[in-house]
């Protein structure tokens, strides 16, 4: 079995993995996706996080955990406007209950839903790609709201 089979293994997906591919254009982590045989998920997205640059992956999950589960939340009660599609990836476990799976040489792991259709904003993507009704400030706007929403705590 190759590391990418069993860190994906990990996370417990519900299906029989079909196939472990290369995703997207990614120059920090190192990313793919996870096809499925499954009712539930066609897809996922398994990373290595590089924790050369990110120092204290653990936090990273934290912080991601904690701000998808409140969009969530708050774009449950809010409702969006119909004509926008706003979505955010949900972090699955790990066999173990963590948000993370680290293998025998020391790589860290996580796996995030796949949400098809979307598009991160990178070099190929410009403003002039969003559709015409989304405005340059709306989107931003948007998302400053729902981030400034988060309650803040510090432990250090």
């Amino acid at each position: 079995m190759d590391h990418l089979t069993a860190a994906a293994e990990q996370f417990n997906p519900q299906g029989e993995i079909l196939e472990i591919r290369e995703y997207g254009s990614g120059n920090v982590n190192d990313t793919f996706l996870v096809s499925l045989r499954s009712c539930a998920e066609d897809s996922i997205i398994l990373q290595r996080v590089n924790t050369r640059v990110f120092l204290r992956p653990k936090l990273i999950m934290l912080n991601l955990r904690t701000f998808t589960e409140h969009v969530r939340r708050r774009l449950r009660r809010e409702r969006a406007a119909p004509d926008r599609r706003w979505e955010v990836p949900s972090v699955f476990s790990a066999r173990d209950g963590s948000d993370y799976f680290i293998d025998g040489q020391g790589a860290f792991w996580r796996a995030i839903s796949f949400i098809d259709a979307s598009r991160s904003p990178g070099a190929s993507m410009s403003t002039a790609a969003l559709p015409p009704a989304a405005s340059k400030v709306e989107r931003p706007a948007t998302l400053r709201k729902l981030l400034l929403s988060i309650p803040i705590t510090y432990s250090p």
